[in-house]
C-alpha cells in the first residue's frame, strides 16, 4: 500500500507538472494565435479591397478605351456628315441661325435630289418639320435630331434596282441619317418604298460644351444673347424667323 500511495503521488504530481506546462504553452501560444488570426482577417480584407481596385482598374482601361474609340467615330462623323456648330451649351442663337439655314435653304432640295439621283421618284414630298424658335442646347451624346422627336415618312417609286441603290447609298449621305423599317409594295417593274428617317447634324463644339460644362450659356438660355435683355419664351431674336420658311419640296 505504502509503494502504491507513492506510485500515486508520482502519477498526480507527473500529471499536475503536465497539466502546468500544458497550460503554460497554451497562455504563451493563444496570443501569438490570436494575433495571426487578427492580421489573416486584415489580409483577407484587405486582399478583397486589392481584388476589387484591379477589376475597377480594368473597367476604367476599357471605358478608357470605349471614349477614345468614340472620339474617334465622332470626328470621322464630322468629316462625312454636316456639322451644326455650338459656342454655348446652355442656349445658342448662332446654332439656331444655322439650323434655319438648313431647314429654309438645304436640307429639302438636297435631300430630294439625293434620293432622286438613284432613279426613284418621290412620292411623298419631303415635309420638313417645324423649326425651332428658342435657342437650341448643345447635345450631349454630340447629335443634332431631325426632326427633335419621331421621324419623317418618305415614299419612293422605282424598280426593285432602283430602290436598292437609294437603300445602300443611304448611310453614305451627306446628312446622317437612321430608317426604320422599310414596306416596298407594287407590281414590278414599278415599285414603292416607304420608310421612316430620322436625320442628324453632328455637333461641332468644344469638348467642355458637349459635356454641358461650357460656359457663356446662361444668358442664352434665358431667351438672349449675351448682352442683350432676355427675348420673351419661345420668339426668335429679333428680325423674327428667316425668310421663306423651312425648305419644302417643289410641286
Amino acid at each position: 500500500m505504502k509503494n502504491l500511495k507513492r506510485l500515486h503521488v508520482f502519477i498526480i504530481g507527473v500529471v499536475i507538472i503536465a497539466a502546468i506546462a500544458a497550460a503554460s504553452i497554451f497562455l504563451l501560444f493563444k496570443p501569438k494565435s490570436e494575433e495571426i488570426a487578427k492580421q489573416q482577417k486584415e489580409y483577407d480584407e484587405k486582399k478583397g479591397v486589392a481584388d476589387k481596385l484591379d477589376q475597377r482598374m480594368e473597367a476604367y482601361e476599357q471605358a478608357r478605351q470605349d471614349v477614345l474609340t468614340a472620339k474617334v467615330d465622332l470626328a470621322n462623323y464630322s468629316k462625312r456628315f454636316r456639322k451644326i456648330h455650338f459656342e454655348r451649351a446652355g442656349g445658342d442663337w448662332d446654332a439656331l441661325f444655322d439650323l434655319w439655314h438648313e431647314y429654309r435653304d438645304q436640307m429639302g432640295p438636297v435631300i430630294i435630289k439625293f434620293m432622286e439621283s438613284t432613279g426613284c421618284r418621290l412620292t411623298s414630298g419631303v415635309s420638313m418639320p417645324a423649326p425651332p424658335l428658342a435657342p437650341i442646347a448643345c447635345p450631349t451624346n454630340g447629335f443634332l435630331q431631325v426632326p427633335e422627336t419621331g421621324s419623317m415618312d418618305v415614299s419612293v417609286q422605282g424598280d426593285l434596282k432602283q430602290i436598292f441603290s437609294l437603300l445602300k447609298k443611304l448611310p453614305n449621305f451627306e446628312y446622317l441619317n437612321e430608317i426604320g423599317p422599310v414596306s416596298i409594295s407594287g407590281t414590278s417593274p414599278l415599285l414603292t418604298a416607304s420608310f421612316p428617317i430620322t436625320f442628324y447634324f453632328v455637333v461641332d463644339a468644344p469638348e467642355s460644351i458637349q459635356l454641358g460644362a461650357g460656359g457663356g450659356g446662361d444668358a442664352a438660355a434665358a431667351g438672349g444673347a449675351p448682352g442683350e435683355a432676355p427675348a420673351a419664351a419661345g420668339a426668335p431674336p429679333a428680325g423674327g424667323m428667316p425668310p421663306g420658311g423651312p425648305a419644302a419640296p417643289p410641286p
